[in-house]
């Protein structure tokens, strides 16, 4: 079994290399690769991808990216990607390769929009301790009972079509009942890309969070998704997410009569509406609760996902076509303990907002 190191500068040749092309499981999709290789934060010496490997086949690989830290410019890597087989679990290979990434990295990783075992592991290494909480909701619209029940009914999910039939009907009458009126003063423009009025604004409030995500960083997230409508290659060979039917990215403006207020951005994946990134230049949040749900409703998905506490809880408190919601929390994890605690977080930090 032998430990091994993909830094950026390699990680190219190493997509392309017979070895990789052949294996069973890839640590990484074509997409991230080229996702990794434009970060604006990489650097050719950086350690990205870990792997145990034995002959031709990947035991355990763990991967990672560059950020930046806003204040001290100080960089960091984001925990992305860990997986291990199932014949080789519970034999510390995963934790070994964090350790490793960790040594790398001087100790300063970050890890969010992580899977609960992947949680368990960050405790038990003793290694990233949870650091903040991003709160909001999950609005139910049409929801899939076979999607809700499969995590836990497996082969029986199924029985989730029974529910459906009675669940579209009810949600189809909220829908029809939900009239929402947009203040004659108040308007939004779609876009597919932010314009030079929003990269001034998002450059403008960069000082307010924690995490560097402006103008350069937007653009390097935009233009290079993880997720794919067209390429199924990496669909059955790589654990995590690289196809989907539907993965549409929206840039939305605010306005005031004519003034701009700022902007978001969100995505549409298979039927689930995520709202990933914003900047106001005012408390526009009564605005930005009606937008979602408009959009929500036009595009008939089957849930949303609101990671800001106060867009939520004005959707949650007003009169909505959502047939029900629970809360939902996503936790950011840091090895570093040195980080101030009074930095806004976007919804979409880590690599939340690519997929």
């Amino acid at each position: 079994m032998e430990l091994r190191k993909v830094r950026i500068g390699e990680l190219k040749f190493f997509a392309e290399s017979q070895w990789f092309q052949q294996l069973p499981v890839h640590p990484v999709s074509l997409s991230r690769v080229a996702s990794y290789v434009a970060n604006p934060h990489a650097r050719p010496e950086d350690p990205v991808l870990y792997f145990y490997a034995e002959g031709d086949e990947i035991l355990s690989f763990r991967t990672l990216f560059p950020g930046i830290l806003n204040g001290d410019s100080r960089r960091f890597a984001w925990l992305s990607g860990a997986w291990t087989h199932p014949l080789y679990r519970k034999k510390k290979l995963s934790i070994n390769l964090l350790k490793e990434a960790a040594a790398d990295w001087d100790g300063c990783l970050m890890a969010t929009n992580f899977a609960p075992l992947s949680g368990k592991l960050y405790q038990r290494s003793g290694l990233l301790k949870s650091f903040s909480e991003i709160k909001g909701r999950r609005f139910y619209l049409q929801p899939d009972f076979r999607k809700l029940l499969e995590p836990r009914l497996g082969a029986h999910a199924y029985l989730g079509a029974i529910p459906n039939a009675f669940v579209r009907t009810a949600a189809e009458r909220r829908i029809s009942q939900f009239k929402p009126e947009v203040p004659t003063d108040r308007s939004w423009e779609k876009m597919p890309f932010p314009d030079r009025e929003c990269m001034d604004l998002a450059n403008s409030q960069q000082p307010n969070f924690l995490f560097r995500r402006g103008e350069q960083e937007l653009k390097w997230i935009l233009a290079y998704p993880w997720v794919s409508t067209d390429d199924h290659t990496f669909e059955t060979s790589y654990p995590f997410s690289s196809y989907s039917r539907q993965f549409e990215v929206y840039m939305v403006k605010f306005f005031q009569e004519g003034q701009f207020l700022g902007f978001l951005i969100y995505s549409l994946r298979d039927g689930h509406l995520k709202l990933l990134h914003l900047h106001f230049s005012r408390n526009c949040t009564d605005l930005v609760a009606l937008f979602l749900t408009q959009e929500a409703v036009e595009s008939r998905v089957e849930m949303v996902t609101i990671l800001h506490e106060e867009v939520a809880e004005r959707i949650y408190g007003q009169e909505n076509p959502f047939l029900f919601s629970k809360e939902f929390k996503q936790s950011i994890y840091s090895s570093t303990a040195d980080l101030p605690q009074n930095s806004q977080i976007q919804p979409g930090e880590g690599d939340f907002i690519f997929t």
